[in-house]
């Protein structure tokens, strides 16, 4: 940058690799996008509620990071929406509002599609149950009875 020359006396310096004066939201940067995904991906694994499906189960990874991306999409343009005041939101024909919908509707879609609500979570779990009925014993139940087992050895009463 030391080797930069304005063409004209009111000509800006380059801005340095990382800057954020051109950001109005976030929800476009990965560097504000990924690591808000992360924390709520984290935060729903460390939740004793979270169906165990999605905690043990790899095959929902994709899906996981998807609907967090999406979380953290929407609160992004959110809390930009709220910090400048729903008529500057709405100016330039509501695009910001446009784009908090559309993220919106994708996070609630596959917070569904995830069972993350409390009636996709019944159908999931119900369905889980048909499966595991008629195809016999999984390794994780496996697991589960051979845990249940050692602790009754020791004396313990088995809590799932």
């Amino acid at each position: 940058m030391s080797d930069w020359v304005p063409t004209h006396d009111r000509q800006h310096p380059p801005f340095e690799p990382g800057n954020e004066f051109a950001m109005t939201h976030g929800a476009r940067s990965e560097g504000r996008v990924g690591p808000l995904a992360e924390r709520i991906l984290a935060e729903l694994m460390a939740d004793p509620t979270t169906p165990e499906y999605l905690v043990h189960d790899r095959s929902y990874g994709h899906s996981l990071m998807a609907w967090s991306r999406a979380e953290a999409k929407v609160m992004l343009i959110d809390a930009h929406i709220d910090a400048v005041g729903m008529e500057t939101a709405y100016a330039g024909r509501g695009l910001l509002l446009e784009q908090s919908r559309k993220w919106a509707v994708t996070a609630s879609n596959l917070r569904t599609r995830l069972g993350l609500d409390p009636v996709s979570r019944a159908k999931i779990l119900r369905d889980l149950a048909a499966v595991r009925f008629l195809s016999g014993p999984s390794a994780l139940d496996a697991a589960l009875d051979e845990r249940a087992r050692a602790r009754e050895l020791e004396g313990g009463v088995y809590e799932p």
